[in-house]
């Protein structure tokens, strides 16, 4: 079993955030509010495990 590099992983996160991050500022213009709120309330496990 083989482990990423830690570049990779940390690159992959501010991709990841860098998304939550748009979605977050789309609720803020109200955009698609709920599923973008929906969609942040399912990666915040992830997202708080990883980092």
């Amino acid at each position: 079993m083989t482990t990423k590099p830690r570049t990779e992983q940390r690159h992959g996160m501010e991709k990841l955030w860098s998304f939550v991050m748009q979605q977050a500022a789309e609720m803020e213009t109200g955009g698609q509010g709920g599923t973008s709120l929906s969609i942040f309330l399912f990666l915040l496990p992830f997202i708080t495990g990883v980092s």
